[in-house]
């Protein structure tokens, strides 16, 4: 399957990509802050402390996973882990997702999983609470989930790409079965041609021969001549012809002309001159 590259892929559609996935992940971002500071889990301004501080920015960090998408395909590998670890420093995981979702789509294998497992161990160092068994349970579950989704969506896309790619190569047999067919026929009319009308002007040209000797005048010699030499030109043309219809080269091996010389010698020695 063709993987598109960055410079396939319309401007417009990354930067809006960029844009709406760095609005979504500030949203969550400052939304987990809010509901953090409901629960408890994260200080109040009240309480300004270095705790306080990193809440304060890591908002900030939150439109840099959308930004990495911009590599999302040059640079697959690492774009997933770099949106791994900064969807759990920034308390948002849509950059991450997408770009777990299209590394996934690429191919279903240990990267995948290794990101995803580098997605919850950040999530262990920079989250709000302790990851407990269950939360991570619910974690892989919904990592899983998006890799397969991407996994199937990457099937997919090849197996289309596959069916087209035979479809072409089909039509690709097709056509040239067509031209062989055509050739073979061109082959079969400059043969029916050459044996037709070469044998008839070849006689034509004998004949012009034997009555260019046995001219009673030489008016009617030069006749016979000239007849005799637009034979052989008949001839040449013929065979110039037939060329375009046979590509194999000449028609047959014997020099052009050979019919019409070999009937005249054979009528001057049957003729004798007078």
């Amino acid at each position: 399957m063709t993987t598109p590259t960055t410079s396939t892929i319309p401007l417009w559609r990354t930067l809006v990509l960029v844009a709406l996935v760095a609005v979504l992940d500030v949203l969550m971002s400052f939304l987990s802050i809010g509901l953090g500071l409901d629960t408890g889990m994260v200080p109040s301004d009240d309480e300004f402390s270095l705790e306080a501080a990193r809440f304060m920015v890591e908002p900030l960090l939150a439109p840099w996973g959308a930004i990495a998408l911009i590599w999302r395909h040059r640079f697959p590998r690492t774009v997933a882990a770099v949106t791994a670890v900064l969807g759990a420093a920034s308390f948002s995981s849509v950059a991450f997702l997408i770009a777990l979702f299209l590394l996934a789509k690429r191919r279903l294998n240990w990267w995948v999983a290794a990101v995803a497992a580098l997605s919850i161990a950040a999530e262990m160092a920079f989250g709000m609470e302790a990851v407990t068994w269950g939360m991570a349970l619910m974690m892989v579950v919904i990592l899983a989930a998006v890799a397969g989704w991407g996994a199937y969506r990457g099937q997919r896309a090849r197996l289309m790409e596959s069916h087209k790619e035979r479809a072409v190569q089909a039509e690709a047999t097709q056509v040239a079965e067509v031209e062989r067919s055509k050739l073979a026929e061109r082959h079969r009319i400059a043969r029916e041609m050459h044996d037709t009308l070469a044998h008839r002007m070849s006689l034509l040209a004998v004949q012009a021969g034997a009555l260019q000797v046995a001219a009673p005048d030489g008016e009617t010699a030069e006749s016979a001549r000239l007849m005799r030499q637009t034979a052989h030109d008949a001839l040449d043309e013929l065979r110039a012809v037939l060329g375009v219809l046979h590509d194999d080269g000449p028609v047959s091996g014997r020099p052009v002309g050979a019919h019409a010389g070999d009937g005249a010698d054979t009528t001057r020695q049957a003729v004798p001159s007078s």
